[in-house]
């Protein structure tokens, strides 16, 4: 599924507790679990996987460096019971696929900022 490539109004202002999106087909969601505007936005969600509860967050830190530049970090975490089921998400399912997923998300906004500067 194409990626944004504009700004898209509403989405720059989100509020606790909001439901957004993980699929195209809307039938996953994650919650804004803590916001700091133009620093910090963490999302997360709780479901059943591999036969017991699954929780995890994703997040986002802006960190300014000098005037014209800004480093952005994002980390994600899950918890997941049994503690097997953790493991093996951990360290052998979710790795590859969230790299996979992540590198392309952050080259695309990457590519995004680099236009827009350019544009200014």
């Amino acid at each position: 599924m194409p990626s944004i490539d504009h700004l898209v109004p509403g989405w720059e202002k989100r509020n606790l507790g909001e439901k957004i999106s993980a699929t195209p087909a809307h039938n996953n969601f994650f919650e804004v679990l803590a916001l700091v505007e133009k620093n910090l936005f963490v999302i997360g969600g709780e479901t059943q996987r591999m036969g017991g509860p699954f929780k995890m967050t994703w997040a986002f830190v802006l960190e300014p460096i000098g005037t014209d530049a800004t480093h952005l970090i994002t980390r994600t975490r899950a918890e997941a019971s049994p503690k097997w089921a953790e493991w093996l998400m951990g360290n052998v399912i979710y790795p590859p696929i969230h790299g996979i997923m992540s590198g392309a998300q952050l080259k695309h906004i990457r590519q995004l900022a680099e236009r827009d500067a350019r544009m200014r």
